[in-house]
């Protein structure tokens, strides 16, 4: 209950009334079907996931990236790829349903497992760069619709 609402609530009974407050439901992505996941179009029609070899990326700096006319795309930070991508997808889908304000607390096994990679050394170290890449990276997407501009995940690395 907001600080407005009990004050409101203790108002009205100081005033020998009864007030019903009604909760407002948190905000929290849509729950999908496991086979299936909900992505921002914008970023699926743009190149933010780019198709990359190995070798060294570039670091992009408010990088205008080519995407689908009417959606401009700004990227700062380490250029990402598809595995990068592949680990988005797999946060999402850990935090589908979830209240979005208490965001993902989950463990290299358990996205790994989401990846249907195997749980080995390099393995993770990988995917901690990836989450590192997706956590460091600001991005700026503008549709006639709508707008963002933030990060693709917040990301602390314990192990």
């Amino acid at each position: 209950m907001s600080a407005v609402a009990k004050m409101a609530a203790l108002e009205a009974k100081a005033r020998g009334r009864v007030v019903a407050v009604i909760p407002r439901p948190e905000a929290a992505l849509p729950y999908w079907r496991d086979h299936y996941c909900a992505l921002p179009n914008a970023l699926l029609r743009s190149a933010t996931f780019a198709a990359i070899g190995k070798g060294r990326r570039i670091i992009l700096s408010r990088a205008l990236v080519e995407s689908q006319t009417g959606i401009d795309v700004l990227y700062d930070g380490e250029q990402l790829d598809q595995s990068d991508l592949d680990v988005w997808i797999a946060q999402l889908q850990l935090l589908r349903g979830q209240p979005l304000n208490q965001g993902l607390e989950t463990s290299f096994y358990a996205l790994l497992r989401a990846l249907d990679i195997s749980d080995t050394g390099p393995n993770r170290s990988s995917l901690r760069r990836r989450l590192m890449r997706l956590s460091s990276g600001e991005l700026s997407v503008r549709t006639p619709s709508s707008m963002y501009l933030g990060k693709l995940a917040e990301t602390e690395c314990w192990r």
